[in-house]
């Protein structure tokens, strides 16, 4: 086999499970789902996905942003990554961290159940500039500045909170596409990970070498 078809197969298997990410979709997760907010449990397909960190094998939790647009579940949405939903309105700072605090189970009080799932909800719907749908669920998110998620955000980001993040604490929307039509769909929130540091690169060129050295062995 010619060395440059190898090193081409190389780079496929390095770049393969990147490239496969298709799609998302998004249940209400049982005991922890207020309403049309509260927690969500997203599954991808495949399971390893571009640009998102999973908390199980192709699944994580999440919330969604907007709260006058549809949900439909056990739907496969297409999906882009972004800083903004799909009417243009940035991510907050204050989204972000209350999102990250979540990812990482270290969101002081915070229970998988009912109650705190609504709150949490209202939080990062009052960070972003919503209101419930319908209106007789105000109470029970309380999108307001007394809401205790608020009250966190605040005292650790200070006015910033309201701020755009610009992708702090590694957060992003997941802006969702209905796949028939690209037709609006919800807009979710995901962690992007870390990049690598380029191990994988590392990884692929000590491969390289490898093969170097092993064709020069066998000329």
């Amino acid at each position: 086999m010619k060395r440059a078809n190898i090193i081409g197969m190389l780079v496929a298997l390095a770049i393969t499970p990147a490239a496969m990410a298709a799609t998302i979709s998004v249940t209400q997760t049982p005991g922890a789902h207020f309403s049309a907010g509260g927690e969500l449990t997203a599954k991808t397909t495949p399971t390893e996905i571009l640009g998102l960190q999973t908390q199980g094998p192709g699944t994580f939790q999440t919330f969604c942003i907007e709260s006058h647009v549809d949900l439909a579940t056990e739907l496969n949405y297409t999906y882009t990554l972004g800083q903004t939903d799909h009417s243009g309105n940035t991510l907050k700072l204050g989204t972000a961290w209350l999102f990250e605090q979540f990812s990482n189970n270290s969101l002081p009080g915070y229970a998988h159940n009912v109650t705190q799932a609504g709150m949490l909800q209202g939080a990062i719907w009052f960070f972003q500039g919503q209101t419930a749908n319908p209106s007789s669920d105000a109470a029970g998110y309380n999108i307001s500045s007394s809401n205790p998620y608020v009250i966190d955000a605040v005292s650790i980001l200070g006015a910033s909170a309201g701020n755009a993040s610009s992708g702090a604490f590694g957060v992003s929307v997941i802006q969702l596409s209905h796949p028939s039509d690209n037709t609006v769909g919800q807009d979710l929130l995901g962690i992007v990970p870390v990049p690598d540091g380029g191990s994988t690169i590392a990884l692929l060129g000590l491969a390289i070498v490898g093969f170097e050295s092993l064709r020069r062995r066998l000329a």
